[in-house]
């Protein structure tokens, strides 16, 4: 079965909508846009020989962290290659060595909740 990093992200979200609720709900448009950049992440995963995934919620400004490990990336074409695109829409990011193989890319995108 092929992995498919926004199941792992609904999961998350969903725990993270728990917390929030009543005084926060998440806003479709924004989990469609992140569900989108998910797909990205598989893409890269899949040519990357991706290693790992992780989401996690930050529960004081309700930021989405994606993190994951790869052994290669290919970015040539910053209008058509993923990971670009991804960083450019990130509030943040980050590209660390793992090992002299393998690299771990750290992406922050905003909040999904708004006020109730």
């Amino acid at each position: 079965m092929k992995f498919h990093s926004f199941d792992i992200v609904k999961m998350v979200l969903e725990e993270a909508d728990k917390r929030f609720a009543p005084l926060q709900v998440p806003v479709q448009e924004r989990v469609d846009i992140l569900h989108q950049y998910c797909d990205a992440i598989d893409k890269i995963l899949e040519a990357g020989e991706g290693e790992e995934f992780e989401c996690e919620v930050n529960e004081n400004d309700g930021t989405v962290h994606l993190e994951f490990v790869v052994t290669d990336v290919i970015a040539d074409n910053p209008r058509t290659d993923p990971l670009p695109q991804l960083i450019a829409r990130a509030n943040s990011f980050e590209v660390l060595p793992v090992n002299g193989e393998t690299i771990r890319i750290r992406l922050v995108y905003p909040s999904l909740w708004e006020n109730a």
